[in-house]
């Protein structure tokens, strides 16, 4: 760096449209070009943003695969518990039947004159025969 001093004329201009014309003085070329320029001027170091973007960019397809592989699995379990609690009414449903024959009178066959009787009452008229 050189020890002369830079100038440079900046015009700003405020909220009330006035134009302000300020003189700046420094010893830092950076600086100067980047008062001239309007902004500081970019370094950018590629490698790091290529870096965290990969970074960024598999984070986000690990989190979408497993969503994927979460929402599969939530809908097998309730197909599962569907094809469980089906399975359970099913077998409900036929311990009602087999009581109901177990425990009821019926008629079997009406033309042959065959009944059914609760169980409990058949084996009292056995035990007595």
């Amino acid at each position: 760096m050189s020890s002369e001093s830079h100038n440079t004329k900046v015009t700003i201009e405020d909220s009330s449209s006035d134009i302000i014309n300020a003189s700046i003085e420094s010893d830092n070329e950076f600086f100067i070009t980047s008062v001239n320029h309007g902004v500081e001027t970019e370094r950018l170091n590629i490698g790091s943003i290529t870096k965290w973007s990969a970074i960024g960019v598999i984070t986000v397809v690990v989190f979408i695969v497993a969503l994927i592989f979460f929402s599969q699995f939530a809908y097998n379990s309730a197909g599962d518990n569907v094809n469980t609690t089906s399975s359970y009414y099913e077998i409900e449903k036929l311990v009602q039947d087999a009581d109901e024959q177990l425990n009821t009178y019926g008629i079997l066959d009406g033309k042959s004159g065959i009944y059914r009787i609760p169980i409990d009452e058949a084996i009292n008229k056995m035990a007595t025969d």
